[in-house]
């Protein structure tokens, strides 16, 4: 036992002066000028795998062919990508273990492919910052927002609450090209001036899809046109006031009602019809105040009965608005 208290210490010093030399030459590899480049080129590199994050090509497509109106609120990945037991996908069969002879290089990617049906993601970050939204197992429900318009097209952009309420996909997208904005499809801006003819009319010629009639359009946008009380608030350069509404939606398209803003009540005229590019009805009307008019574009969330967009006073002031309908009391 003798033996082994004495060998301990020495053991101990052996390794105190191992790792000190280790430590030495490290200091001195980092203060050297090569070791400061090294150092200079590992921190660049940590920096860029930060910004692999943002998901540019994503962003700039949005920017291009979409508005911002067209995300939609949801909270899981069901929500998000409906299941679709029809949507398939191939598997290719690969070997794991391997014993290390000359079949593995015969016959380990040779096993075939299957045909299995595709789940979707299991795991959703944000497009701009990359946190982790919605992991199907360990964090299944939480708010995040999803383009519509985006995966109609065949592609995708999801972020989360606080990149999409502080439009961080704009400003990174500004960051990464010198502070430029982006222009916006013929369609896109027409949605943006409130014009869905047009939209519409240009969505479907650079799809090369058939155009739809007046009738068609307000008759499917019909089905989803919820009559009602509708209670919110109209926000404006910071300032956020209460409003409620009391809408009828005709099966012509027509929109009429009162809304009450502050103490004074005004009348509501307008029109909805379905919007193809959104793929939802699109409402608009126009309201006259004492101070004058407004103008008001929005789309119906009908899942939720909820409206939101923009509007525009006569003043040159503008703002968004937010409705929610108002489920009337039980008998």
């Amino acid at each position: 036992m003798g033996c082994g208290a004495s060998a301990a210490p020495s053991g101990g010093a052996k390794y105190s002066e191992r790792k000190s030399a280790t430590a030495s030459e490290d200091i001195a590899r980092s203060s050297s000028p090569k070791g400061k480049a090294k150092a200079k080129a590992k921190g660049k590199a940590k920096s860029k795998g930060k910004n692999k994050v943002f998901e540019a090509k994503d962003v700039e497509w949005h920017l291009k062919n979409c508005l911002d109106s067209q995300f939609e609120l949801v909270k899981t990945l069901r929500e998000a990508y409906p299941f679709d037991e029809n949507k398939k996908k191939t598997v290719h069969k690969r070997e794991n273990v391997r014993s290390g002879g000359v079949d593995d290089l015969l016959k380990a990617d040779n096993w075939g492919s299957v045909e299995i049906t595709d789940i979707g993601p299991t795991r959703l970050h944000c497009d701009v910052c990359g946190v982790m939204m919605v992991d199907l197992y360990s964090a299944p429900e939480n708010p995040f927002y999803v383009c519509r318009n985006c995966q109609r097209a065949g592609r995708k952009l999801e972020l989360c609450l606080n990149c999409f309420r502080n439009k961080k996909h704009e400003k990174a997208f500004a960051a990464e090209n010198g502070g430029k904005s982006i222009g916006t499809s013929s369609a896109a801006m027409a949605l943006k001036k409130g014009n869905t003819r047009s939209a519409t009319r240009d969505f479907y010629a650079s799809e090369g899809g058939a155009s739809s009639t007046g009738t068609d359009l307000v008759e499917e946008a019909s089905k989803h046109m919820t009559s009602g009380t509708y209670e919110g608030h109209f926000e404006e350069e910071g300032g956020k006031r209460k409003v409620s509404y009391e809408l009828f939606f005709s099966a012509k398209g027509d929109i009429s009602g009162k809304g009450l803003s502050g103490n004074q009540v005004v009348e509501v005229n307008g029109t909805y019809r379905w919007d193809t590019l959104a793929y939802k009805p699109r409402v608009e009307w126009t309201e006259k105040h004492d101070w004058g008019t407004l103008s008001f574009s929005a789309f119906m969330e009908a899942r939720n009965k909820e409206i939101e967009g923009d509007f525009a006073v006569s003043d040159g002031g503008r703002g968004t608005g937010y409705l929610k309908y108002k489920e009337p009391p039980e008998p």
